[in-house]
């Protein structure tokens, strides 16, 4: 089982949008049982979904910054974010998407 293309493994810390910091659990070949501190447990796919419509699991917390309201800030702000991964990738960073 992969997420996001990586081998995951019993005892891997992700992160969940909604519910922070867990550890894999219980991995089958169709998905892996994540717990929460909470005692929470939730199932997640290779695509990192879960209880909702739309991926919630990462490897690590996303970085993400407030967008600006105007469009050529926002312009801006998406285009370095961009560059910066590409960078990243092109420096053998393989796993920036």
């Amino acid at each position: 089982m992969k997420l996001q293309g990586f081998d995951v493994n019993e005892g891997n810390s992700v992160y969940d949008l909604v519910f922070g910091y867990g550890l894999v659990r219980n991995v089958t070949d169709d998905g892996f049982e994540v717990r929460f501190n909470d005692t929470r447990s939730i199932t997640y796919n290779s695509e990192g979904l879960g209880q909702f419509k739309n991926p919630t699991l990462f490897w690590h917390n996303p970085i993400v910054l407030i967008p600006a309201k105007e469009d050529k800030t926002w312009s801006l702000q998406s285009a370095v974010a961009k560059g910066v991964s590409e960078l990243i990738a092109k420096a053998g960073g393989k796993d920036v998407r």
